[in-house]
C-alpha cells in the first residue's frame, strides 16, 4: 500500500484509501460486487467489530466513508491532525483484515438492492 501526502495548512487531515476497482471492471454475472464489497469492509475486520471500526473514528471527532464509481472505490476518513495516524490506522485494517460475516452478508444484498431502487427512481441518475 502507498501512501500520498499532501502538506497543506489546516487543522484537519483527510485520508483516503482508493482501489482500482468498480462497475467498469466487472463480469456482468457479478455487477456490483465493488459496491458490496465497499459495504461489507465496514462490517468488521479481524481486530475490530463494526462498533469500534466507527467509535475509533468518532471518539476523536473525525468522520468515516466510502464510495464506489466507475472505476474505483475509495475509503475515507478526515479526523484533526493530531489523530491522522488514528484515522490511517483504521482504513488500513479495513482494507488488509475485513471478515465478511455470513449474518451480514444477507443484509447488505437487500441494502445495496434498496440504494439502486433508490437512485432509479432519481432523475439525476438516469
Amino acid at each position: 500500500m502507498q501512501t500520498i501526502r499532501i502538506p497543506k495548512k489546516g487543522n484537519v487531515t483527510h485520508s483516503l484509501i482508493m482501489a482500482r476497482t468498480g462497475a467498469r471492471f466487472e463480469n456482468p454475472k457479478y455487477k456490483g460486487i465493488s459496491h458490496f464489497v465497499e459495504h461489507m469492509l465496514f462490517k468488521g475486520t479481524k481486530k475490530r467489530t463494526p462498533k469500534e471500526i466507527a467509535l475509533d473514528i468518532e471518539k476523536y471527532g473525525g468522520d468515516l466513508n466510502a464510495f464506489t464509481d466507475w472505476e474505483i472505490t475509495a475509503y475515507w476518513a478526515s479526523m484533526a491532525n493530531k489523530y491522522k495516524n488514528q484515522s490511517l490506522d483504521v482504513l488500513k485494517d479495513m482494507i488488509k483484515n475485513p471478515i465478511f460475516p455470513n449474518k451480514e452478508i444477507k443484509k447488505e444484498r437487500q441494502v445495496i438492492l434498496q440504494e439502486l431502487k433508490m437512485y432509479g427512481d432519481s432523475p439525476i441518475h438516469c
